[in-house]
């Protein structure tokens, strides 16, 4: 039963005690007491879901805040843990970043601890989106503990959020520590409170802050005060509030110096900021100088306010500047300017000279003056106008009464800037106004240190334009000498490889006792002699006597492998024709020749440091185009440099007309000054290729041929700079063609030099001299074909150049360019003039003195010449020409004899299939063309000299030999086989009384190569000299066993005797020839026992000519002839035992004695052994003891 009434609203409920004391003890003092209960504040619904939580422990609680709120409060109010703990969680998943301010101050109000920790994380975690509204509600107290526990600066969270209650609280609590506390800094904003408060519009808390006496000049790192911030964002409520406050009106920032007058006048005005910003702009500054601002104070640049007032177009504040009396108008900024110049530089696009609202007008009204100039510079405001192009600002000086003929410390007037800077109208009004078109600038220090900087870097240049071409012309030469080491290594190859080809088994010649002495070079007028020191060159007295005697070694000792060698390597030509004493290695342009290098000392000796480079070659590249850094520059220099053609018609138009004009004659412009760097305004055109100027001032009648002080045309100018366009335009316009530069060079040469083809050929078409040469004698068509331009050199000769031109040459002699060409082994060069008609087939000529050096008496044609050289295509070009091929020198030698001695295949190959080759022709020593191929060992030319002269090898030298006889004795295996190859007589004997034959010859030299293609080829083995004796019998003496078998074999008879009656064994055995007697004992049937012109027989001649293998040989007697007659007498009787003992023969002796051979035989006289006068008688007693 129920025992309680509960009451709540305007709604009674029954209820039980028991019930209620179980969910909570504080619904009253004590539940036994009373009969009804009253549940204040709560309404009915709340009272409702009350009710039946406490019955049910279920509520049906509407999602809504404010029942929620109610309910937790009632639950919170009677203790009811469980209904709280629900609610709070319900209210939880309410909380949103809108409201959890609210629900902070309610979890505060009813002590939900959770509600209140959740809705803390809320507000931390969304600090910052949080606006002032959402704090109105929250209780001072609790917002500042709020604001404690989200910043260190709290202050400024409360200024921010226009909580004064909560500042005055921060005030109380921090009462001891102010202003300091007020002058804090807060972080992240950099923002002071009192700033705050000021850009919030919180006068009401800005004063106080100030009545608290912050700072109000505090100032940031750049020195700005909060009157500077203030004024430079524009904010006239806070910097009036700051000046009426105390701030400092004449604090400057530390770095730009600027005070508050200066931010106000700088301050420019955006419309679609603050319609009215300009007007309180002006506002601001007159407070400013109310409250004592200087209004001449100098910023870091020198500007007094008035200068940025007007760069600002702030005319609000220039107009309060401007009525100040104490305002200074010349006041100069650190550039030296002053107010007028920046006034006028605000009018870029016009400037009404009779507009007197403009800031330029209104200052000279109030006593600017339009001819201020600036110390540090010189300039006027004229100059200043025409600098920065502002046309207009120089017309209004010019109305204004500016001085026109000003010059600045460059000496530059306002005419020379607008001139350089295009500015016509301005130009033109100068002009008219009575300017001097003709003043120059000045030398100014600077400038001359920059012109003495120039020329130093110019020469730096120079040397090292120098010291690359030394480099690259020794590269070059290093790259000749690789290749010539290149060569000599692959020739010594070769060599090597010949010499083990060689059969080396032959014995020196001397060991034959039938062969003459062959070493002597003498000619003694025979055309055939033996090997020289040069390989394979054969040389005659006259030969060594000869000019030609160099060339011919050259050729020789290159052979085939330095096939670049020159005959002319000797020598080369200076300036007056002397040879020099070092051997030259250089052409006619100080450059490396790398032809006259012919080994690699001629470079290790050469002096690159003192090569004779040309000053164009080391200047080339290196011109600048317009020196503008110089003086003495006139406004025309200015404006054809920055290429103002407006202008410079304009100076033209104004020289026409004042040439026109009557009265008082205006100044007329002169179009021929030169400045400090030897430029004309025609010059600076044609350099920056502005034609159509250039044409303005030749028809202007300017001087096309003046020279500077560097004594160079427009044209030798152009040329260096490579500017063909130019030099064409000076030459369509009649500049001289032949004038020289200070090197003595025509405008020709130079083009030549520096390739340049169509400034030769418009040369040569308007009448340049095409035959003058340089001071070292060099023509231009010498010039254009060494530099292989070709196509230049055809339109010189084209123009009339001389081919020929006959000059001094090596050694003082007189030769063509021809014989020069073929000097320097320039076959390119040689062939072109070759085809275009130069003489051929004159000799060098002793000189115009009467010198009369080897080269001007040599006799050597142009065809002799290449031929030495061995450059084929200049023999090949000659005789397609028609050079006569048989023509002789002076020592009688054609040029077929000079080709096979310089070993040139090709070009003997051409010269002897030319069909008016005069096969028989010879020189002073009457030496053929096929006997020259011989001695030089040129198989192939001698081959086809043979083809088509089968003679030729037929003929015999002074000692009766020919060529096989010689080659022969010379071991010389090589040309043996060709000549058996071309079928020569291999039977032929040597007139010489020896009456040898080649197989005689070949014996001694142990060539078992030779003998057989002797053999083979039909050679005599059994042939006889003049001694009777056969190839074999020189066998035996030689002991040349492999060649006596080879005799054998190829039908040599062994019992044919010479004319001492021995046959090949007495000679074998004379000769003590163990091998020999062996091969002839074993190998053949030769008569052993036959007798010779003394009646002995070979064991006799080998008793009397006893040798150590004497013994040897008796042995081998005894082995192959048993039978032999040991005790045979000869024609005295003698035996041989008796001889060997006569002779001392000790082992024959003992070695017969064994044998059986009688010991006491005498001979015819009654000698035997026992008294035959010896020296001691030891033998007799040995052999007895035996």
């Amino acid at each position: 039963f129920s025992d309680i009434t509960v009451k709540y609203a305007n709604k009674s409920v029954r209820a039980h005690k028991l019930i209620l004391a179980a969910r909570s003890q504080c619904w009253c003092a004590d539940l036994n007491d009373v009969d009804e209960l009253l549940l204040d504040g709560v309404s009915c619904e709340v009272g409702n879901m009350l009710i039946k939580w406490v019955y049910t422990d279920h509520a049906d609680v509407r999602n809504d805040e404010s029942v929620i709120i109610e309910l937790v409060k009632a639950a919170n109010r009677y203790k009811l843990k469980a209904l709280r703990t629900r609610c709070e969680q319900m209210l939880m998943s309410a909380v949103s970043v809108a409201n959890c301010i609210r629900f902070y101050q309610t979890a505060e109000d009813i002590g939900a601890e959770s509600l209140r920790t959740y809705c803390g994380e809320i507000i931390a975690t969304h600090w910052d989106d949080l606006e002032t509204k959402d704090f109105l509600g929250m209780s001072a107290p609790l917002l500042y503990e709020m604001f404690k526990t989200k910043s260190n600066f709290p202050l400024h969270f409360a200024v921010r959020h226009h909580r004064e209650d909560v500042v005055f609280l921060y005030l109380i609590e921090h009462n001891l520590q102010i202003p300091a506390k007020l002058n804090e800094i807060e972080p992240h904003s950099g923002l002071l409170p009192l700033q705050i408060a000021l850009k919030e519009r919180q006068e009401s808390i800005a004063k106080t802050l100030v009545l608290h006496n912050c700072d109000v000049n505090m100032a940031n790192n750049n020195g700005e005060t909060l009157l500077h911030q203030f004024i430079r964002e524009g904010d006239t409520y806070a910097s009036i509030f700051l000046i009426e406050n105390g701030a400092d009106v004449k604090a400057s920032t530390k770095h730009l110096g600027e005070t508050p007058l200066h931010l106000a006048a700088s301050y420019k005005y955006y419309p679609s900021k603050n319609n009215n910003a300009s007007e309180a702009m002006g506002l601001v500054a007159k407070h400013l100088l109310d409250y004592g601002s200087n209004i001449n104070a100098l910023d870091s640049e020198g500007r007094t306010a008035l200068h940025v007032a007007v760069a600002a177009s702030n005319k609000d504040v220039f107009n309060v500047l401007l009525a100040a009396k104490t305002i200074n108008l010349e006041s100069r900024d650190n550039n030296g300017n002053v107010v007028l110049w920046t006034a006028l530089l605000s009018y870029k696009e016009s400037l009404d000279s009779n507009d007197k609202t403009s800031y330029a007008s209104m200052l000279i009204k109030n006593g600017s003056n339009p001819n201020a100039v600036n110390p540090l510079t010189g300039d006027s405001l004229l100059h200043l106008a025409a600098t920065f192009k502002n046309e207009h600002a120089g017309l209004f000086l010019i109305d204004h009464g500016a001085h026109l003929n000003h010059t600045n410390k460059l000496g530059e007037s306002p005419l020379h800037i607008a001139s350089r800077n295009g500015l016509l109208l301005l130009v033109e009004k100068l002009l008219k106004s009575g300017a001097n078109p003709n003043y120059t600038t000045t030398a100014t220090d600077a400038l001359k240190a920059k012109e003495a900087a120039r020329k130093i870097e110019f020469q730096l240049m120079c040397d090292e334009s120098r010291r690359r071409i030394i480099m690259l012309e020794k590269s070059k030469a290093m790259k000749r000498v690789k290749e010539i080491r290149e060569l000599l290594q692959e020739e010594e190859k070769l060599k090597l490889q010949k010499k083990k080809s060689e059969i080396k088994s032959y014995q020196p010649e001397s060991t034959n006792p039938f062969s003459e002495d062959d070493n002597s070079n003498a000619y003694d007028g025979n055309p055939f002699l033996d090997q020289d020191e040069e390989e394979g060159l054969q040389l005659n007295q006259l030969d060594r006597e000869s000019s030609f005697l160099n060339e011919m070694q050259a050729a020789s000792s290159a052979a085939m492998a330095l096939t670049s060698s020159s005959m002319f390597g000797y020598q080369n030509v200076n300036k007056g024709g002397v040879k020099q004493s070092k051997r030259l290695i250089t052409s006619f342009d100080g450059r490396i020749d790398v032809q006259l290098i012919q080994s690699p000392t001629d470079v290790e000796k050469f002096d690159f440091d003192a090569m004779q480079i040309t000053q164009l070659d080391i200047e080339d590249g290196l011109q600048q185009d317009v020196i503008t850094d110089c003086w003495n520059c006139t406004p025309l220099h200015f404006a054809v440099i920055e290429k103002q053609e407006e202008i410079v018609k304009c100076f033209i138009k104004y020289s026409e007309n004042a040439s026109l004009s009557g009265g008082r004659l205006p100044i007329v412009p002169d179009f021929n000054v030169l400045d400090s760097a030897g430029q004309t305004p025609l010059l600076i055109a044609l350099l920056t290729k502005q034609y159509k100027i250039g044409k303005l001032l030749v028809n202007m009648d300017v001087d096309l041929n003046i020279c500077g002080e560097d004594h160079q045309t427009l044209l030798h100018k152009m040329i260096m700079h490579r500017n063909v366009e130019a030099c064409l335009f000076l030459l369509e316009n009649g500049a001289d063609v032949n004038k020289r530069s200070k090197e003595n060079m025509s405008p020709l040469q130079m083009a030549i030099h520096l390739r340049l083809t169509p400034v030769v050929e418009a040369l040569c078409i308007r009448g340049a001299d095409v035959n003058s040469s340089d001071e070292d004698g060099n023509t231009a068509l010498w010039v254009a074909l060494k530099s292989h331009q070709l196509d230049i050199a055809s339109s010189l000769v084209k123009h009339g150049a001389d081919t020929d031109f006959w000059s001094t040459g090596i050694n003082n002699c007189v030769w063509t360019l021809l014989h020069r060409a073929i000097f320097e082994r320039d076959e390119e060069t040689a062939c072109f003039l070759i085809r275009n008609k130069c003489d051929l087939h004159s000799p060098r000529r002793p000189g115009l003195d009467g010198g009369s050096a080897s080269e001007g008496i040599d006799g050597l044609t142009p065809l002799h010449l290449a031929c030495a050289s061995s450059q084929d295509k200049v023999v090949q070009c000659l005789i397609e020409h028609n050079a006569d091929i048989n023509m002789q020198d002076a020592d009688g030698r054609a040029p077929i004899h000079i080709a096979i001695a310089a070993k040139n295949p090709i070009i003997t190959r051409i010269l002897l299939s030319h069909p008016d080759m005069n096969f028989y022709i010879k020189d002073t020593q009457g030496q053929t063309p096929f006997i020259v191929a011989m001695n030089c060992r040129d198989n192939d030319a001698s081959t086809a000299i043979l083809a088509r002269e089968p003679y030729a090898a037929e003929q015999f030298d002074n000692k009766g030999r020919n060529y096989l006889h010689k080659a022969i004795m010379n071991k010389d295996v090589d040309v043996i086989l060709f000549l058996i190859s071309i079928e020569v007589n291999v039977n032929s004997v040597i007139m010489d009384g020896s009456q040898r034959t080649p197989l005689h010859l070949a014996v001694p030299t142990g060539n078992e190569i030779v003998v057989r293609h002797l053999i083979l080829a039909g050679a005599d083995v059994n042939a006889v000299d003049k001694n009777r004796q056969t190839p074999l019998h020189c066998a035996a003496i030689e002991d040349k066993p492999s060649i006596i078998s080879v005799l054998l074999q190829n039908g040599s008879n062994p019992d044919l005797v010479d004319i001492s009656l021995n046959n090949a064994l007495h000679l074998a055995c004379q000769h003590g020839n163990l091998a020999s007697v062996r091969t002839l004992l074993t190998e053949s049937s030769i008569n052993a026992e036959v007798y010779n012109i003394r009646s002995q027989n070979s064991l006799h001649v080998l008793a009397a000519h006893s040798s150590d293998n004497a013994a040897a040989i008796f042995d081998l007697f005894r082995q192959t002839m048993p039978n032999y007659p040991f005790d045979a007498l000869d024609g005295e009787e003698n035996t041989a035992l008796f001889i060997a003992y006569s002779n001392g023969a000790v082992g024959l002796c003992c070695a017969l004695l064994k044998a059986g051979a009688r010991l006491a035989t005498m001979n015819k006289h009654g000698v035997s052994v026992f008294n035959a006068p010896v020296a001691t008688k030891k033998l007799l007693f040995k052999l007895l003891g035996i």
